[in-house]
């Protein structure tokens, strides 16, 4: 009885132990991490989209469904905003202490952030939706490719602009009946550049079934544009 009273004890314990490991613990600085990522990869992109420039400050960004709507720190501290002269942003964190510097838990938490690749993203992410979602819908209904971005379809839950992050449109020439390229302008308007002035460039080909296009057949050939710089690692 006693023996079977230890095993039973021990393998209770074991359980509890492997659902401490499994449970996902929430700390301050975790905490702060989640925020500052939120703020930095979803809320200023969408504050960007909408108004084709950084924000004055955290107060203005949008929340953005399913994502940390926090702009406090783990310790209930606002979160600082720096926009910098290099045409970065730093989000900064003092960490428990509230002081500059420190070690462990006092540690400062800071993310810098280029913008120039956060506008090349956005531009991006605007490319893949209209060639591989609203081109393709247009195709199922028509049989052809568009002559114009204008009349693509409304797609329910997609980002449907066809501006690029500057709120400018993007440039679509169809350069045959299954092919087509769409290209956009960086901050300064003009063909070429570097950083926020580059180009970004993707030429796609769709392919045929008989006499009608495939519309999941939409496949990019190239895609070119001036490389930027890499965000910075967290401290």
């Amino acid at each position: 009885m006693r023996r079977t009273l230890i095993i039973t004890c021990i393998l209770l314990a074991a359980v509890l132990f492997i659902m401490f490991l499994s449970v996902d613990i929430a700390t301050p600085r975790s905490n702060t991490r989640a925020a500052i990522g939120s703020i930095m990869y979803h809320r200023i992109p969408e504050y960007l989209k909408q108004h084709h420039q950084l924000p004055d400050r955290l107060a203005d960004i949008p929340t953005v469904e399913s994502y940390n709507d926090c702009l406090t720190d783990g310790w209930g501290r606002d979160i600082m905003y720096f926009k910098n002269s290099d045409g970065t942003y730093t989000l900064l964190s003092y960490g428990k202490d509230g002081k500059p510097g420190g070690t462990g838990e006092n540690a400062d938490i800071q993310e810098t952030f280029n913008v120039s690749e956060l506008t090349s993203e956005i531009t991006r992410r605007t490319l893949g939706v209209i060639a591989e979602v609203r081109i393709p819908e247009y195709i199922k209904m028509h049989h052809k490719l568009p002559n114009d971005l204008r009349e693509l379809p409304i797609i329910p839950r997609e980002d449907n602009r066809i501006q690029n992050a500057w709120g400018r449109e993007i440039i679509y020439q169809r350069t045959s009946d299954k092919t087509f390229t769409l290209s956009s302008l960086g901050r300064n308007r003009e063909p070429g550049g570097n950083g926020m002035d580059a180009d970004i460039i993707a030429n796609f080909n769709v392919r045929y079934l008989g006499d009608k296009i495939h519309p999941a057949e939409v496949e990019k050939i190239t895609t070119t544009s001036v490389p930027t710089s890499k965000p910075c690692k967290a401290i």
